[in-house]
Formats: C-alpha cells, sequence, structure tokens
C-alpha cells in the first residue's frame, strides 16, 4: 500500500466508529479553542500596544525621579536610620539636572512641570476641566487629525483629547484644527485668573498607552506655569518632581542599561515609554497564559481520549491486522496506519476548533470596533493569523500523533498467526 492509500484507509476506519471519534474529537476540539482565542487575544493586544510604542518612539528618551527613602526598609520593614542627605522629599533641584548633564551618552536634560489648568471654556460658555502636559521632544502621537504641536513655536497650540472635540463645541475632528479655544489659568498664591487662548493643531486617537490627557506646547507650557507660580517661592518654583533625558541616537540597548546604572548610582531612577507600560504586558500575558494553560489541559485529557480509542479499534481489527500481515503488509506501514488514524483525529479536532475561534473572534471583533472599544482605533481584539493556526494545527497533530504511538506500536507488534485466531 502507498502512502496514499494508507491515509485513505485510516480515514475509513476512523468513520467506522463515528460516536467515538466524534467525542475524541470534541475533547481536541475544546482545547484547541480555547488555546487558539486566548493567543489570538494576546497577539491582538500585544500588537495594538507594539502598534502603540512604535508611533510614539522615544526610545532615546527616560523618565528620571529621585529615589527616595520612604521611612521603612522594604526588605525587613524596619525604621531606616537618618543621615545627612537622607530625604522622603521626591524632588530634583538645578543641582540635581547639572549631576545628569554629566552621565555620558545624556544629550539633554529637560525638567517635567505640570501645567495646571482651571477649565477650558465651549462655545456655549459651560466650563470644562481639561488635563494637560507638556509635549516632549522624541515622543509622538497617534493623531485623528492634525499635527503634533511644534515646540520652537511662539504661538501657544494645543492638540486635544478626542473626547473635547464636541464637548467644546467643536464640531468634528477636522473642523476643530486651526481653531482658538479660551483657557482660564489661575495662580496657585493668590488664586488670580487669566484668560489665555490656545490654537488647536491636533486631535488625537485615543489610545490605551497616551490616556485621555491633552498635548501642549513649551510656549503656551511656559505660560501656563508663569501664572500658576506667580509669587511662588523660587526655591519651590524650581523644584521638579520628574526629568526627561535624551540620549544619543545612536544608543543600543546595552549602552541604555549603562545609562540607567549610572543613573541609579547617583541616586535617581530611570524609566523608557517602554518601561512604563511593561505592566500591562505582563499582566495581559499572566491572564492568557493561564488561559492557555487550561486549554492544555483539555488537550492533555483528549490525549487519553486518542489513546483509548485507538486502542479499542486495535483490539477490534486484531484478525484484520494478521490478514493485512499475512498478505504481505510490514509493522512499518502497520504503524504508519494507526498513526495517520491518530494525526487525522488531532488534524480534524485542531481545525474544527480554530475555525470556531476564528468565527466567534470575527464576531468579538466586530462588536468591540462598533462598540466599546470604538475609540481605541487600530485595536483587534482577537487576532489569529494563519500562521499562528497552522503552529496551533501542527502542534496538536503532533501531541495526537506521539499520544498515538503506543496504540500504534502494538498493532505492529502483533502475531499474524496469534492474531487470526482472535475471536
Amino acid at each position: 500500500m502507498t502512502i496514499k492509500d494508507l491515509l485513505i484507509s485510516a480515514m475509513k476506519n476512523i468513520l467506522q466508529h463515528k460516536t467515538r471519534t466524534i467525542l475524541t474529537i470534541i475533547a481536541i476540539l475544546i482545547g484547541t479553542f480555547t488555546i487558539s482565542l486566548t493567543i489570538g487575544i494576546n497577539v491582538g493586544v500585544n500588537k495594538y500596544l507594539d502598534d502603540q510604542l512604535g508611533n510614539i518612539g522615544g526610545e532615546n528618551n527616560l523618565t528620571i525621579a529621585r529615589k527616595t527613602d520612604n521611612g521603612l526598609n522594604i526588605d525587613n520593614s524596619e525604621p531606616v536610620e537618618y543621615k545627612d542627605g537622607t530625604s522622603q522629599a521626591a524632588t530634583l533641584t538645578e543641582k540635581d539636572i547639572n549631576k545628569i548633564k554629566k552621565v555620558t551618552n545624556i544629550i539633554e536634560v529637560t525638567p517635567i512641570q505640570t501645567p495646571i489648568i482651571e477649565y477650558a471654556k465651549s462655545g456655549d460658555g459651560k466650563k470644562y476641566l481639561l488635563p494637560v502636559s507638556t509635549a516632549i521632544n522624541g515622543i509622538s502621537n497617534t493623531m485623528q487629525a492634525g499635527n503634533m504641536v511644534d515646540m520652537s513655536a511662539k504661538e501657544n497650540q494645543i492638540i486635544i483629547a478626542p473626547e473635547y472635540v464636541k464637548t467644546l463645541g467643536l464640531k468634528s475632528n477636522k473642523k476643530a484644527v486651526g481653531k482658538k479655544i479660551k483657557l482660564a489659568i489661575t495662580s496657585q498664591v493668590d488664586e488670580s485668573e487669566k484668560i489665555i487662548e490656545a490654537k488647536v493643531v491636533g486631535v488625537l486617537t485615543k489610545s490605551l498607552i497616551q490616556g485621555g490627557q491633552s498635548r501642549i506646547n513649551k510656549q503656551l507650557a511656559d505660560q501656563i506655569l508663569a501664572i500658576n507660580n506667580k509669587g511662588v517661592p523660587a526655591k519651590i518654583k524650581n523644584s521638579y518632581q520628574f526629568l526627561t533625558v535624551e540620549v544619543k541616537p545612536s544608543t543600543n540597548a546595552q549602552t541604555m542599561k549603562t545609562v540607567k546604572k549610572d543613573l541609579d548610582k547617583l541616586g535617581f531612577m530611570s524609566q523608557t515609554v517602554e518601561d512604563s507600560v511593561g505592566i500591562i504586558y505582563t499582566v495581559i500575558n499572566a491572564v492568557t497564559g493561564v488561559l492557555t494553560l487550561f486549554g492544555m489541559l483539555s488537550l492533555f485529557a483528549a490525549c487519553f481520549g486518542i489513546i483509548n480509542t485507538l486502542y479499542m479499534s486495535v483490539q477490534e481489527r486484531t484478525r484484520e491486522i494478521g490478514l493485512m500481515k499475512a498478505l504481505g503488509m510490514s509493522k512499518r506501514k502497520i504503524f504508519i496506519l494507526f498513526s495517520f488514524e491518530a494525526i487525522l483525529i488531532g488534524f480534524l479536532g485542531s481545525l474544527l476548533g480554530i475555525v470556531s475561534a476564528q468565527l466567534l473572534g470575527s464576531g468579538i471583533n466586530s462588536i468591540a470596533s462598533s462598540g466599546f472599544l470604538e475609540e481605541l482605533s487600530g485595536l483587534k481584539l482577537v487576532d489569529i493569523s494563519l500562521m499562528t493556526a497552522s503552529t496551533i494545527s501542527l502542534s496538536i497533530m503532533l501531541v495526537a500523533f506521539i499520544a498515538g504511538t503506543f496504540p500504534a506500536k502494538k498493532a505492529a507488534k502483533l502475531d499474524p498467526i496469534i492474531a487470526l485466531r482472535h475471536e
């Protein structure tokens, strides 16, 4: 018999006992479905995060904060003895900036200050809170309309979060670009209020990473901070919670690690944009990993179904096996025949499981993109690619083959004379 004949024969054999075969296939289907869906979610969300990080950039930027002593030693929860220089304050000063500038491969250090807008006024006179942050050189934002703010421009520029477009009476994303909005700024000391204008140059795309803050250019940030800090003592005014540093563009991963170590020795914590969203990756991978484990346990149980199905098949077809051997069929071909049966069961179960996951995934994507994830542009919640599906299917067929080797070996070793006498 040729390989083709063995394959056709294997298909006929597994269809002879449909109930037993179908139950085994269903067990494989459940495991494959769970694994495919959870891997699809993992791939879809991670791909979205990767795309967002790629769009943002900032590979050569670090955010820096001072390492602090909070009064407790983390290792043993013992009180920390006060020494000169020990502080619970997290502020950074010009002295710290000068220290950081001396670190090898750092080319620019910029204080991160938080401009506070009291409210933004809409066209109908209503007032809304508008959280903002200053844009950072080297870090981009994905836009629905318009462009990033120009950090060197001498006019007040802002890119607003999408939820503020209609709220501020700007009608649509495209029509919002070029419009001016009124911002109320208050002094932290005497609470005096001043109204200033800012030009909308773009509308952000809603993102898990970028958050709902609007972004402003340096000109606008400086103007807001000047009003916020009116009357504030110089010592407080020139203290910062965070700094952003730009490392040489040619810096590789190893050099970035060295820069981080050098900063750590000076008493500063540092992280990249990728580091800051690392927790999101960890949570997603952990959740999908647990669900994938459940799918693998289901497949493990299905392996016993394959072994049981083929052992029973060997038992029922003992005389048939003896006859095939008597007619000259080799042990090798007997082994291949039963192995094909196991592989076919694995293939059918995995195929149905992947198709089921793909159909449900398409439904979830459709509902999510037009519903609760509508504003997260570019997020495909379940992404089962052809490569992923093929890998899952081949892996399950391999597992089915391994499970089928035990009954296949038994069939191959049967003595033809004893087998022909079997009742």
